[in-house]
């Protein structure tokens, strides 16, 4: 029924389109800060006098938004520094990780990517919204991008460019559709299809000294990992971290300097852990709501909890921490207690201690064997903890 009702809703909205305004052939540009973005085949879309706009807009110029989109779910998140806006496309809402006000917003899934309405978008993530009917063009700016009526002259310069890569791109693209396919060969035979398993794996970053040997081995086998980072270790360890960032791996928090920041709580905590993200910005240009508590989630108390919570992070510890005192037994561990998992996608814990950079190409060498493709941990992931806390 939810699909249903989706997909009448994308049908509205397309057939209510205006005429969009001409720039030539109609095309309409998308300012983020100072930077006008190329044209692509997801222009913006006006219905019933709102404008929608694809929501990668908002990650590019300077306006340092980071998103999280679980096509699964249909759940789409965009975090500034102090907001983190969630859409639902199931139900055309949106709210603030924060508040959990539901505001009435359609967005919607279409030409390959999600919509957002983005007037509304822009004023929930605190920035100005504006449209340049000189040019024709959507402006989503900070209080401290340069004027409007500067920007328009600088805008004018840059725009026949743009269009013309765009046509040529455009171009290329229709001479290529009708390039003749190659045809299968008589002794072509379809891949076998293969069971495959599914993990994610985690590690706690807490002095570094190994980050890059696990990079090297998780990039021998093509596997992604979602990394917990102390805060305190970014300053020296940030080429690996924009390495991590840059393959694609996900990136979560222990806090500026681990335990004892949570033992402290309150607004320590908080100062806490908005240094460890002011390190991470400052490395890879994003922050984090992904968090995890070196002593485990049960060493929380009930507040400490809701306040980690309030301040818009997600709980993780995992279904499988290995324990031993060598290489040999944390591989033994881990692979045991993954034989014996019924969680359908178990999180692998490991630490970045040498007994547990030792034994991982020998666990890496078994997920291999054994067809498991690994998966990173998403801000839309129902958080694993041993609390049972799944906001």
């Amino acid at each position: 029924m939810k699909k249903a009702v989706s997909l009448i809703l994308v049908v509205c909205i397309f057939t209510l389109l205006f005429a969009l305004p001409a720039s030539g052939e109609g095309e309409v540009f998308v300012a983020a800060g100072n930077t006008v973005l190329p044209l692509t085949d997801a222009m913006p879309i006006r219905s019933s006098g709102v404008w929608y706009i694809d929501y990668q807009c908002f990650t590019k110029g300077n306006l340092n938004v980071n998103s999280s989109y679980n096509a699964a779910e249909r759940m789409l998140v965009l975090y500034t520094w102090d907001t983190t806006l969630i859409f639902d496309l199931n139900k055309t809402v949106a709210y603030t990780a924060t508040e959990k006000i539901p505001y009435k917003a359609v967005s919607f899934a279409a030409s390959g990517t999600v919509y957002v309405p983005v007037q509304f978008t822009a004023q929930m993530l605190g920035f100005e919204y504006t449209y340049l009917s000189e040019l024709p063009m959507i402006r989503i700016k900070r209080s401290s991008d340069i004027p409007n009526n500067m920007f328009i002259y600088i805008a004018q310069n840059e725009i026949p460019d743009l269009l013309a890569a765009y046509k040529a791109s455009k171009e290329q693209q229709n001479a290529g559709s009708v390039t003749p396919q190659p045809q299968p060969q008589p002794d072509d035979h379809p891949e076998e299809e293969v069971t495959r398993k599914n993990i994610r794996l985690s590690f706690n970053i807490t002095d570094g000294k190994n980050f890059k040997s696990i990079l090297d081995a998780l990039s021998r086998y093509g596997y992604r990992a979602t990394f917990f980072v102390q805060g305190n270790v970014i300053p020296e360890y940030d080429n690996e971290l924009r390495r991590a960032f840059a393959a694609g791996h996900a990136i979560g928090t222990l806090s500026q300097n681990g335990a004892p920041d949570f033992s402290a709580g309150g607004d320590s905590l908080t100062t806490a852990l908005d240094l460890a993200n002011e390190n991470l910005f400052e490395a890879v240009k994003i922050k984090t709501r992904l968090l995890r508590v070196p002593g485990g989630s049960k060493s929380l108390s009930k507040d400490a909890v809701d306040h980690i919570i309030s301040l818009g992070y997600r709980i993780w510890d995992g279904h499988i921490s290995p324990q031993g005192n060598t290489s040999s037994r944390i591989y033994s561990s881990a692979i045991s207690r993954l034989e014996a998992t019924s969680a359908s996608v178990p999180v692998l814990t490991l630490s970045d201690s040498d007994i547990h950079t030792g034994a991982l190409t020998r666990i890496l060498r078994y997920l291999n064997t054994n067809n498991y493709r690994t998966y990173t941990i998403t801000f839309l992931d129902s958080p694993v903890n041993d609390i049972s806390e799944k906001r």
